[in-house]
């Protein structure tokens, strides 16, 4: 199977258990600042990348009243998705499209602003973000949120483990490593903030291992051999951790 297969399934397969992707325990803090974006920006045409667990969504369509565009890579979860929320009239509004992120099926400079929250980490980085920049007005606004590395975890120890739990995964960044990227890319910092929120690394690593195929046993070898950082920098203990969360807003740059 293709990448893009794996991912797709990989998102069919979290959707069901709300672990990664969008998990319910965050959702109120990335909404609130979501909102709060909008009414600073005012956008008229917003994407959000991926449909996640479809929660914030639904949420969303509630309180922004104009067009929402939602590119999911899965047409499997958009079907269902429908399925159940079709007759909901705030949902009205938004529009399905089933794409790949690297081939982003949205218009250049069709977007005022950009969703994308949990993400990023299994996507292609370099040609994702490529993608959302073509397709967002000047000046138009990339809403970001994820998962970032300690500042001190100069040797990325916490993305390692994560590769060799989740072969999906691409990079947790430090969050100015993370700037530096989104810099050469063309987007501009305007606001930024680093939440410290609770993980279950347990639970979250007993998910990747049904979803793998992997044992018990082997996940333990993982986490032992990085066991150090985690409780150094992330505060790891009895299966939890201290996870730092990078919510930003990031604006496309006009060529000079």
């Amino acid at each position: 199977m293709s990448r893009f297969g794996d991912v797709v399934r990989f998102l069919e397969f979290d959707h069901r258990k709300n672990c990664i992707v969008e998990p319910q325990k965050r959702e109120d803090e990335i909404f609130r600042r979501l909102l709060e974006a909008i009414q600073s920006y005012r956008p008229r045409v917003i994407v959000k990348s991926g449909l996640g667990s479809g929660s914030l969504l639904r949420r969303l369509a509630q309180e922004f009243q104009g067009i929402i565009t939602v590119v999911e890579p899965s047409l499997t979860l958009l079907m269902e998705f429908y399925e159940r929320h079709g007759n909901d009239e705030a949902l009205a509004r938004v529009r399905y499209i089933n794409g790949d992120f690297k081939n982003f099926p949205v218009d250049y400079y069709a977007a005022d602003m950009l969703v994308c929250i949990d993400m990023l980490d299994i996507l292609e980085t370099g040609p994702v973000i490529d993608e959302f920049r073509r397709s967002l007005q000047f000046d138009g606004i990339l809403f970001l949120a994820q998962v970032v590395l300690h500042e001190k975890d100069l040797e990325g120890e916490y993305d390692e483990m994560m590769r060799e739990l989740h072969p999906l995964h691409t990079d947790y960044y430090i969050e100015e490593d993370l700037m530096t990227v989104m810099d050469l890319n063309e987007f501009t910092c305007v606001q930024s903030e680093t939440l410290l929120l609770e993980g279950d690394l347990a639970k979250r690593t007993a998910h990747l291992c049904e979803f793998y195929g992997g044992t018990a046993a082997m996940t333990g070898e993982v986490l032992e051999r990085h066991r150090g950082a985690l409780e150094s920098l992330y505060s790891y203990s009895d299966g939890v951790l201290s996870e730092p969360y990078f919510i930003g807003l990031f604006r496309r740059r006009k060529p000079e």
